[in-house]
């Protein structure tokens, strides 16, 4: 919508503003191609997990087959994704530095998810505590404090 405002300004100032309107429209317009690259390569290597049961066994963790271990692979993925289309955005229009070092970065999709699902826990707990079905449910839950549900 503004971009002839963009191509008016190159025309009268004599500015350098087209190159970066269009540094940042291929930034914008990159990201679909690299997320459908992202669950294409995701979708291929959770298949290859999928078909043998000799894939790799995590140290001290057991009881983990490759089904269950594509279903990990599968979450960390679709964790990731957001930040990996950031970076990929970034690496077109620079910034000072484009890839944040640290867990942050690969925990940052799975932050939402478990916030979500613990204040709907809290909701029904609070509830549970004078609802007689739902205290006997949060009752046996071995991470919630008994005393409140007995």
């Amino acid at each position: 919508i503004i971009s002839p405002i963009y191509l008016l300004l190159e025309a009268i100032t004599g500015q350098n503003s087209f190159s970066s309107w269009m540094k940042n429209l291929l930034s914008q317009l990159i990201i679909f191609p690299t997320a459908i690259a992202i669950f294409v390569a995701g979708d291929v290597i959770i298949r290859s997990v999928g078909k043998t049961d000799n894939f790799f066994q995590l140290p001290f963790i057991y009881g983990i087959n490759a089904q269950s271990m594509a279903t990990l692979i599968t979450m960390a993925i679709l964790f990731i994704t957001p930040e990996l289309l950031q970076t990929v955005q970034k690496l077109i229009v620079p910034k000072p530095f484009p890839v944040e070092a640290g867990l942050g970065s690969f925990f940052s999709g799975a932050k939402t998810a478990v916030g979500t699902s613990f204040e709907e826990i809290n909701k029904y707990s609070l509830f549970a505590q004078s609802f007689i079905p739902l205290k006997k449910v949060f009752g046996k839950l071995s991470f919630m404090d008994k005393s409140k549900y007995s």
